[in-house]
């Protein structure tokens, strides 16, 4: 019987369609060792890979999750994952950082964080920052629709030592 590895994400590299694998347990310890062990090591990432930002977001009080980085240390605050793309072999790792080490990441790639997600902030009244004044307004069926979300993420994240995306079905 074959082992049928699922397929991640699908994107478009100069006009090819790229598949991406999730890395098995080996590829997953190899790359922890190698890229997140440091902050020298956690810089090479940004060199070697193709990185975006998955995902910002505050825990629960009392709520884990175990960082990628410093040896599988335990997040108690807020966390960064990343995704970072080995091309060559196709394959999508998704580290888990805690903020402050993802903050310095981010900064390093060039990226913005975008806001963080959290059930114990207010989900905000309008789209947007809001400080420019062009903000949509929301619905109050929206704003509480979306607190919904944060709230049944953050029970997700209950079970989780490792969290991975909302839409990540396995």
């Amino acid at each position: 019987m074959a082992i049928r590895l699922p397929v991640y994400t699908l994107i478009v590299i100069g006009g090819h369609n790229m598949e991406f694998n999730k890395p098995n347990i080996h590829q997953k310890n190899t790359f922890m060792a190698q890229y997140c062990q440091n902050d020298r090591a956690r810089d090479t990432i940004v060199d070697t890979f193709k990185i975006s930002i998955e995902s910002y977001e505050q825990l629960l009080p009392g709520q884990v999750v175990l960082s990628y980085g410093t040896g599988n240390r335990e997040i108690h605050t807020a966390f960064v994952i990343f995704n970072v793309d080995d091309i060559e072999n196709k394959i999508r790792y998704q580290p888990v950082f805690s903020e402050k080490i993802g903050r310095r990441l981010a900064k390093k790639a060039g990226l913005k964080l975008p806001r963080k997600i959290s059930v114990l902030s207010s989900a905000g009244t309008s789209h947007g920052s809001g400080t420019n004044g062009t903000s949509i307004p929301r619905s109050e069926d929206n704003h509480q629709l979306l607190l919904l979300i944060r709230f049944a993420r953050a029970m997700m994240l209950l079970h989780e030592k490792e969290p991975k995306p909302m839409y990540d079905p396995v």
